[in-house]
């Protein structure tokens, strides 16, 4: 199982952050965790082709931050250095709490989709 939160606010709209911790030790496929979460936003109409994904993934052993960008067809493109990924995540970690939570279950690529408001300001010790 793997977590994310989902930052989807209007003022970042139509960029989306997901933000999920991992421990490298767990062997996935983050690639294809990302694909499948995408597909599913995609189906239920939560993200468009207009919209930008960043995942943002930390390494609780590592402390390493990856950013994943999907960039929707017709989305105003974002720059993708990751500088200004990391500032980008960080200011919005620090100043959102986050919108949705999703689980997604690596056994049978099932995803669930739930609101929350969690405030996870604490994450900003990786930077």
């Amino acid at each position: 199982m793997i977590s994310y939160y989902i930052y989807k606010n209007k003022d970042i709209n139509p960029n989306i952050l997901l933000l999920s911790t991992i421990d490298n030790s767990e062997e996935i496929d983050i690639d294809e965790i990302n694909n499948n979460i995408i597909s599913a936003l995609l189906e239920n109409e939560f993200i468009n082709l207009n919209s930008n994904v960043i995942f943002c993934i930390l390494d609780n052993k590592t402390n390493k931050k990856n950013f994943f960008v999907y960039q929707g067809i017709d989305a105003n493109k974002i720059n993708i250095n990751q500088h200004f990924l990391t500032i980008f995540s960080l200011k919005i970690i620090s100043t959102y709490n986050s919108d949705f939570f999703i689980d997604y279950n690596m056994d049978d690529s099932e995803i669930r989709l739930h609101e929350t408001k969690e405030n996870l300001s604490f994450l900003a010790n990786y930077w």
